[in-house]
């Protein structure tokens, strides 16, 4: 057993782990693509009548009116609509929250609902008409994710996973009914998953972390949602001595990106009583089965626990540095479920936040070089599982209303603690190196 623990995974295994977990993904989406092809085509065999094919938006569509480039319809990205107003309004010199001229408190309808920065980052993106301007949104979100992976995984020695990795995120987010229903609301979960991948491969990559540090907080203080995952990631790496001072940059930044903005964000304190503070529990949030301060609680009582459990069985701060990397990605995983789950009102489209956690999962199985094949290959099985449930591949809508979805998200969490727990248990530290990090990625010596 010990023996195990000790010695690294073959490299030709882990890359059977990354591949299995990247292609697989992909090819249960493909594969339930052609199934409802097949089945779509059957229905109007049988019926001679048009149902409805698959993927779909698992929410009615909500088009903005006059604002398609077709006369007379709408186009889509409804929660887009809100930060293009509030960019509209600060280009004309008026407050994003409380705009004093009809033109911006009417044309949409949509009262602006995100951070400050986020406002002032897309005044470009309000001087082009609203079609254009909800276009290079999709295009920007997408490639801040898909540039984020390239970059972790080129600088970790790993750019032959980089299209697996890519096409499996691609996947997800086009073909099936939760990426389709993110891109129709024009929602912003796809800067909060390349935040999530920049703040965990500030434990991989090798040499200096602070610009990947840096963007990650950046990113994270466009949009709050970031908070439960990057905050509480950081704090196990600074509490457990793991590149204390890179883990200490990124809620910094997020905190100067807010503060600046200070007086924006007096007036969207209204913004957050209304949908945060004052509204009831909807769609994926562990409100349905807790009290309130509980489910607020649950990412800082399980970051808590981590690092206590770890601090009670390891002396030395080398030692729990060590086990901190063996650990990163179930810790990872239990947090990014719960993040999904923290708000009052969390729906379905914010589990594109998941797909960030792709080449995280990629790092950890390719570099950690402690935790046996058995284990990395249960986890990866475990989150590829959790990716098809979630993301509704072959729709399941009949089997997983909001309320049972979240109880999945739930059931993954335990799951993915109970691997964090187990590996802590049983991690035997191996002899000291010197540095960190090797020029490949490779993670030896963990003091920081």
């Amino acid at each position: 057993m010990n023996e195990s623990w000790n010695s690294a995974c073959p490299s030709a295994a882990r890359g059977r782990i990354v591949s299995g977990l990247c292609s697989g993904v992909a090819a249960v989406v493909l594969a339930a693509l052609v199934v409802a092809t097949l089945s779509f085509e059957l229905h109007i065999l049988r019926t001679s009548s048009f149902g409805r094919p698959y993927p779909f938006p698992i929410y009615p569509l909500m088009p903005i009116p006059e604002t398609s480039p077709v006369a007379g319809l709408g186009a889509a990205g409804a929660d887009f609509s809100q930060v293009y107003t509030g960019a509209l309004a600060l280009r004309h010199g008026e407050s994003a929250y409380r705009p004093e001229s009809p033109e911006f408190t009417e044309r949409f309808g949509r009262p602006p609902g995100l951070p400050p920065l986020m406002n002032w980052v897309y005044v470009p993106l309000s001087l082009l008409p609203y079609h254009a301007a909800l276009l290079a949104h999709t295009a920007i979100s997408l490639l801040a994710l898909l540039g984020a992976t390239a970059l972790v995984l080129w600088k970790s020695g790993l750019r032959r996973h980089v299209w697996r990795v890519t096409l499996a995120q691609a996947s997800l987010y086009f073909l099936t009914p939760i990426g389709l229903t993110h891109l129709e609301r024009g929602q912003f979960d796809l800067i909060v998953a390349a935040s999530t991948v920049l703040c965990f491969a500030c434990v991989f990559v090798a040499g200096n972390s602070f610009g990947l540090a840096a963007a990650s907080g950046f990113l994270g203080a466009l949009k709050w949602t970031a908070v439960p995952f990057v905050w509480c990631f950081s704090a196990l790496g600074f509490l457990l001595g793991f590149r204390s001072r890179v883990f200490l940059t990124i809620p910094s930044v997020m905190v100067l990106g807010t503060v600046l903005f200070w007086r924006g964000l007096l007036e969207y304190w209204s913004s957050i009583q209304v949908y945060e503070l004052d509204a009831l529990p909807e769609g994926l949030t562990l409100q349905h089965f807790v009290p309130r301060l509980v489910a607020k609680m649950a990412p800082v009582a399980v970051t808590l626990s981590c690092a206590l459990f770890v601090v009670a069985r390891y002396r030395s701060h080398r030692e729990r540095a060590q086990v901190f990397v063996a650990i990163s990605a179930p810790f990872a995983l239990a947090l990014a479920n719960l993040a999904v789950c923290f708000a009052t009102i969390s729906y379905e489209y914010h589990t594109v936040t998941t797909l960030g956690m792709i080449p995280c999962l990629v790092l950890w199985t390719e570099k950690e070089p402690s935790v046996p094949t058995r284990v990395k290959a249960v986890t990866c099985v475990a989150f590829g599982t959790l990716l098809v449930v979630t993301f509704r591949v072959f729709g399941l809508n009949n089997l997983f209303d909001s309320v049972a979805m979240a109880r999945v998200y739930s059931f993954f969490t335990l799951l993915f603690f109970g691997l964090c727990a187990y590996t802590i248990l049983s991690l035997r530290i191996s002899s000291t190196d010197a540095s960190p990090v090797t020029a490949g990625g490779e993670v030896r010596s963990l003091r920081s």
